[in-house]
């Protein structure tokens, strides 16, 4: 029972680094874009499914630095990324331009 106990608190707390990580990034994304409030949610890095979306690993590979992904087109429907923001449509979904 200890084992599980300890299991447990472990999992909690990196599940709760995790979260405000993601809190983190979201506060980022916020500030360097304050008129993207319609795409300021989860989804605009992360799928349903909470794996990362094409511009979520750019973000990642860009080491955070949303700058440096303005120029790219994460999810290759041929409309940069800045575009994308300034038009308040999602980056990493390509079916939203």
């Amino acid at each position: 029972m200890t084992k599980f106990c300890f299991i447990l608190v472990v999992l909690g707390i990196f599940g709760t680094a995790n979260a405000f990580g993601a809190m983190s990034d979201m506060k980022t994304f916020r500030n360097a874009y304050p008129k993207a409030k319609t795409i300021s949610k989860c989804s605009v890095c992360h799928e349903p499914d909470k794996k990362l979306n094409y511009y979520g690993m750019d973000y990642e590979k860009a080491n955070k630095d949303l700058k440096a992904i303005e120029a790219l087109d994460s999810d290759g429907d041929t409309v940069t990324n800045i575009a994308e923001v300034n038009k308040n449509t999602f980056p990493g979904d390509k079916n939203s331009h």
